[in-house]
């Protein structure tokens, strides 16, 4: 094995790598770059946004009793720290044969290396439900508490519209609905989970299902699976089989919808690339996170695309002897209304459109999982962010304890 030194003296000049997206695909992508090329890449970050905000924080808001998360970051002082030239403005198309893109003000900077992390945008997947897509819909969502709290509704539904969207946040509204109304003492309130899901949270494999339904049971929370949502009525959800569940309000998460710039391969949309990111058909151009082809999307995935992407960038450069590839590792902080749930599970893809966990890989703790134990597991973007370690250091995992059969009572009741 050649020494790092060694290799990085193999790059002849520094690259310009522009990463196009302020998300966490694309910030992570920065920093795995900047660790792992260090002067050796000249970074350029196209964004829009002057914060990163992380959507998956948002679920604890509506609820006053829940874990608040530092969920907003400057993406200026992020680019200060990393030297990092900013750039806002909007990427609409790339020309690759001559490794130049098209801003949305006009300009055509250059590249050696593009990352393509625009990301997706989120979409009404059923008509007549109230959406639920993060931060904009937090006040819906608390109305619809009032609803229950004060007797005006007695059912709620929560609906995943399809596999492709991250299954998490449903339930993590369930059930701290149902610890808020538990901790309220307001009682006869009918909760429902309705997703096409085979068992609960399938993709963390069995050991999600042991540990989730103590809590299932002590929320109060019914989860129809194997149910997919066709439409709404008044006071209940229609099935695509026929049958219907009874719902006086229905709260359904977002979709995901296509957003790539003009001038890349797509597949329903969505960017096609291979296992470390390369955008299939166009040299020097990569892509990472919901914006690419892969099935499901969710941060941390989002962010160890980003990481075989790095990789792949410093092997072409010269100062990376070997690049991994994308190897998936799904890691969920689940917000339950009380102590929150880790799940972690190894997985693997099948037939290019769906993840399943692999055999023996599905883990469940009380205990953190995962250190610093962030609400997105990205390797080096949540130690950078966090508070618990230092930023040189990377996410790494944690053996964490078995769950048993019995759980912390929710939010205190108020005497």
């Amino acid at each position: 094995m050649q020494s790092r030194k060694h290799l990085r003296g193999r790059a002849e000049r520094a690259r310009h790598v522009v990463v196009a997206g302020g998300g966490i695909a694309g910030l992570e992508t920065v920093l795995a770059l900047r660790r792992l090329a260090g002067d050796h890449v000249r970074l350029t970050l196209v964004t829009r946004a002057a914060l990163m905000v992380e959507r998956p924080a948002a679920v604890a808001e509506p609820f006053p009793r829940a874990i608040a998360f530092n969920s907003n970051h400057d993406v200026r002082a992020f680019a200060h720290d990393q030297g990092v030239d900013l750039v806002f403005d909007r990427l609409v198309e790339v020309h690759g044969p001559g490794r130049t893109v098209l801003l949305a003000s006009g300009r055509r900077p250059s590249f050696d290396a593009l990352v393509i992390a625009t990301g997706a945008g989120l979409r009404n997947a059923l008509p007549g439900a109230t959406t639920f897509r993060g931060r904009t819909d937090v006040i819906a969502m608390r109305g619809i508490l009032d609803d229950l709290r004060s007797g005006r509704a007695h059912s709620i539904a929560f609906v995943l519209p399809g596999m492709s969207s991250w299954p998490l946040p449903l339930y993590e509204l369930a059930l701290m609905t149902g610890a808020e109304l538990s901790a309220d003492r307001i009682e006869g309130v009918a909760i429902t989970v309705v997703t096409p899901e085979p068992e609960p949270l399938a993709i963390f494999g069995p050991a999600a299902r042991i540990a989730l339904e103590p809590l299932l049971a002590e929320r109060a929370v019914t989860v129809r699976t194997g149910a997919l949502a066709a439409g709404v009525e008044p006071g209940r959800v229609i099935l695509d089989d026929g049958e219907w569940v009874a719902a006086d309000r229905v709260l359904a998460l977002a979709a995901p919808s296509p957003r790539a710039p003009i001038g890349v391969p797509t597949d329903d949309g969505f960017v096609p690339v291979d296992e470390y990111g390369r955008v299939v058909g166009l040299d020097g151009v990569y892509a990472a996170g919901d914006v690419t082809a892969r099935p499901l999307k969710q941060g941390g995935l989002a962010a160890q695309q980003g990481d075989a992407v790095a990789q792949a960038i410093a092997a072409e450069m010269g100062v990376l002897e070997q690049p991994r590839p994308y190897r998936p590792v799904i890691r969920g902080l689940l917000l339950v209304g009380g102590p929150p749930l880790y799940l972690r599970a190894a997985l693997r893809e099948h037939d290019a459109t769906t993840l399943e966990p692999l055999p023996g890989a599905s883990r469940a703790s009380r205990e953190a999982l995962w250190w610093p134990p962030a609400k997105v597991a990205a390797g080096y973007l949540a130690p950078y962010f966090s508070t618990a370690s230092p930023h040189s250091a990377k996410l790494h995992d944690r053996p964490g304890r078995p769950t048993g059969t019995r759980w912390q009572r929710p939010w205190p009741v108020a005497r």
